[in-house]
């Protein structure tokens, strides 16, 4: 038996006329429904924030708290707040200085509505399901609401690859690469062709996505874990390489050893499959649902025989 799932129409009403539904409509949308599907980006990040702010890594607000009171590296400035260049030497007797690029003691706002967004879902499913789908734009920490869902789909999206490509097109790298025609296809021809900005870009996309697989290893410790998606048909061999370098590297080595790691050969939209096999499993584990369901078809088509 094939079942859809629908969204409750007061909640697509709600959308389409650019409003956030009322506490009322999400309580009864929740009442009605068999699951929650939650998707979000992992948080922006910026190359280097000038106010000292800390890298975030969390929705909720992260304070540097674990890290080195004075920087490893540091930039000289002169006493006039002046860059040292290159091609000078600095002088302290002159008031020249070695910048503390630490963070200890700083805090990042990070994105609150993203993490209340959760623990809302949460509060109005109850024990129902929910779905957590996570675009890995960047590195992030899921341990602050992975143990409040019930599924996790993790994927880094060929937007984020772009981004990073135009990125460094714009800073005058060197690719065979045109900005106005970075498809999937011309993306992938150039990493298995050896291209330095692409290799570099999907590497580095690469990374972000392991980053998140290695936080679910240490909490989850999975036997084994399966990629798909158009980013990972790029170049299967050049994605799993950059994953295992990341878990070996950051995860415990017992841990590792037990790991396997595999590129999606099932279908096109691996995400998809997993979120209606998620479905699918609950409503196999409640058969009474399904007898239920079979007995209303079939008094309907009787009656409807009856009609005619």
């Amino acid at each position: 038996m094939l079942k859809y799932y629908n969204v409750p129409d007061s909640l697509v009403q709600a959308v389409e006329a650019g409003e956030m539904p009322s506490d009322e409509e999400k309580a009864q949308a929740a009442s009605e429904a068999d699951f929650a599907i939650i998707e979000l980006q992992s948080p922006s990040m910026a190359m280097e924030y000038t106010d000292g702010r800390p890298q975030n890594l969390t929705y909720g607000e992260y304070t540097a708290d674990a890290m080195r009171e004075v920087s490893i590296g540091y930039d000289w400035y002169h006493a006039a707040g002046t860059l040292v260049q290159y091609n000078e030497t600095p002088d302290e007797s002159k008031g020249d200085y070695k910048s503390n690029r630490s963070r200890k003691g700083n805090t990042h706002a990070g994105t609150p509505e993203n993490l209340e967004l959760i623990q809302e879902t949460v509060e109005l499913m109850g024990d129902k399901p929910i779905i957590f789908i996570l675009s890995m734009e960047n590195p992030m920490v899921v341990s602050e609401f992975e143990p409040s869902v019930d599924a996790m789909l993790m994927y880094a999206s060929m937007r984020a690859l772009r981004g990073r490509i135009v990125e460094q097109l714009q800073n005058g790298a060197l690719s065979r690469l045109d900005r106005g025609h970075l498809t999937a296809n011309a993306l992938a021809q150039a990493v298995q062709k050896g291209d330095h900005v692409a290799c570099e870009a999907y590497r580095q996309v690469c990374s972000f996505l392991a980053m998140g697989i290695v936080s679910l290893i240490n909490q989850l410790n999975p036997g084994k874990i399966v990629m798909g998606g158009r980013l990972a048909e790029i170049h299967p061999g050049l994605l799993l390489d950059t994953i295992y370098k990341e878990i070996e590297s950051r995860t415990h080595s017992l841990l590792v050893g037990k790991i396997t790691l595999e590129v999606n050969q099932l279908h096109p939209s691996p995400s998809l499959l997993g979120a209606g096999a998620y479905a699918a499993y609950q409503e196999l584990s409640h058969p009474e649902h399904l007898l239920t369901a079979f007995a209303d078809r079939t008094a309907l088509y009787a009656r409807a025989r009856e009609l005619a």
